[in-house]
């Protein structure tokens, strides 16, 4: 049911202010939250928040799925102060359309100043489409993107070395498609079984199938969309490397390079294959392999060879400088709301502006200061003790103590004392200690990092024809794919690619790209580029 504000905008303006800190009986103000994580609120973190602000967090509930979460919850008639939505989610439409958050403009002209100090002229880049005005506030955005890298073929380097793959790699900085074929064939037939498991060249994630696609997309240079040469946007399918990456895929699959039993191999699955060590490489995001257990061999001695590391592979006729391996967008992660049934819209945005002050993002990223870290010469510096219990146990202590777990609202890059905000991206430089994969990881594919901010978030309106037109194209490349992989011969799949094509035509293909271009064209413009 579609909700009418009962309390518009300049009533909204008129409730009593909150200044940020205890309040002045003393009680602590609770402000709801729905967030993809339900968390705690008996941590470091948390219980500085409430010190300074004088706010308490209650989180609600998840109890399964965020997504069906959300749906349950637009149907009901309260919803928590603030709502926290994954950026690509149908839900941020779904809450905007019915009424169910509220414009955040007037707000934040008058009681946000951290807030648009931090956002600058990325408020714009989240204006929605149809009427202009700033809903949702992004979490872990960045001015402009940064070379970082994201997904790639990760594979044990010391099967690399060992093979003689290392030296080719580190003078081009990269594989191409015969070489990385020829490497795992050589393995695959070197090592047909180890640890009495037959072994897997290439492991997917089934639970994480975008990041096998996301992989092969990158060596081919395939975006989001494919882009003609007047600019316009069609879905990625038309791009004519789409077909080639189909084929390669399925080639790799009648070579016996890929696991057999792709399609059922789950996360738990997927990590106890990788880390069982017997499988060669995944395409995957680096930080989602499971790499802790591989460090270590039979007698217990680590050895950083063993693990994974992400390589990049380069398709025939495609430029390295131009691969996709590293989707990024400057609106980060998630979208963060005030409810049109919140309580009190003024001290909710004074809080959030808090969040978003310096002190703010220290305290939720770091710590509270003087527990975690002090000021040196105007700097953040952390303990002894803090980088001790880090060096120990990084993500535990972290997790422990509420660190970077309250993402309502977070930025990435460099604070005003010039160290980094985020503590994950501060601990290597502070102790000059330094993660290998990561490291590898953004020398050789940092360079294929590119922005996907103009591009998202353009699919059709949910609910509309052209929405429901793009639920099935998607469902015909969902049963489309395992046909074109296991297909028997190259023939087969390419029949079966072109059929999938002529079936999304068929299906409506040309009206929902229709609707990303009117969107991208809005979207320009609200921006105001050309």
């Amino acid at each position: 049911m579609k909700r009418f504000l009962a309390v518009l905008l300049t009533a909204v303006l008129m409730l009593p202010c909150l200044v940020v800190g205890a309040a002045a009986d003393g009680e602590v103000r609770e402000i709801t939250v729905f967030f993809k994580n339900e968390l705690p609120w008996d941590n470091m973190v948390a219980e500085a928040i409430t010190r300074i602000t004088g706010v308490k967090l209650s989180f609600v509930p998840v109890a399964g799925d965020a997504a069906e979460k959300l749906n349950t919850m637009l149907q009901s008639d309260t919803l928590p102060d603030i709502i926290a939505i994954d950026r690509g989610a149908a839900a941020n439409d779904n809450y905007i359309a019915n009424g169910a958050v509220i414009p955040l403009d007037d707000l934040i002209e008058q009681y946000a100043p951290n807030i648009k100090a931090q956002l600058g002229g990325t408020l714009d880049k989240v204006r929605n489409l149809n009427d202009g005005k700033v809903y949702g506030l992004p979490s872990w955005f960045q001015d402009e993107v940064a070379p970082s890298a994201v997904f790639g073929f990760n594979l044990r380097m010391n099967y690399v070395k060992e093979l003689g793959y290392y030296d080719t790699y580190v003078e081009q900085g990269y594989f191409t498609k015969d070489q990385f074929v020829s490497l795992l064939k050589e393995w695959k037939a070197k090592y047909p079984e180890i640890n009495g498991h037959k072994t897997i060249p290439l492991c997917f994630n089934a639970d994480n199938e975008s990041a096998t696609m996301y992989t092969f997309r990158g060596m081919y240079g395939i975006d989001q969309y494919y882009v003609d040469e007047n600019g316009s946007l069609f879905s990625n399918i038309r791009d004519p490397h789409s077909k080639d990456m189909y084929l390669f895929m399925n080639e790799l699959y009648r070579d016996g390079l890929i696991d057999i039993d792709w399609p059922s191999c789950k996360k738990a699955l997927f990590d106890e294959k990788c880390s069982g060590g017997y499988v060669l490489g995944a395409p995957e995001a680096y930080w989602n392999i499971a790499n802790t257990a591989l460090q270590y061999d039979a007698e217990g001695n680590k050895n950083d060879d063993n693990m994974m590391y992400p390589f990049m592979v380069v398709a025939d006729g495609v430029d390295p400088a131009k691969t996709t391996y590293g989707p990024t967008s400057v609106l980060g992660w998630t979208y963060t709301y005030i409810s049109a049934d919140c309580k009190d819209p003024i001290a909710t945005i004074k809080f959030m502006d808090w969040l978003m002050s310096e002190e703010g993002q220290y305290v939720t990223q770091w710590g509270p200061e003087g527990v975690t870290w002090n000021y040196v010469d105007g700097k953040r510096v952390l303990t002894d003790e803090t980088i001790d219990a880090l060096n120990a146990d990084f993500w535990n202590f972290l997790t422990e103590n509420g660190i970077r777990k309250y993402e309502l609202l977070f930025k990435s890059g460099i604070a005003q004392d010039g160290q980094y905000y985020d503590l994950n991206s501060a601990f290597p430089i502070i102790t000059g200690s330094q993660n290998v994969v990561a490291a590898f990881a953004n020398k050789y594919l940092g360079v294929s990092a590119y922005d996907t901010t103009s591009m998202d978030n353009l699919s059709p309106d949910s609910g509309s024809m052209e929405a429901l037109i793009s639920t099935k194209t998607g469902d015909i490349r969902n049963a489309a794919f395992p046909m074109i992989l296991m297909a028997e011969s190259e023939e087969e799949a390419a029949k079966l690619f072109d059929q999938m094509l002529a079936d999304c035509e068929a299906a409506g293909l040309s009206q929902v790209e229709a609707i990303a271009n009117e969107k991208y064209q809005a979207k320009m413009s609200i921006w105001n580029e050309e």
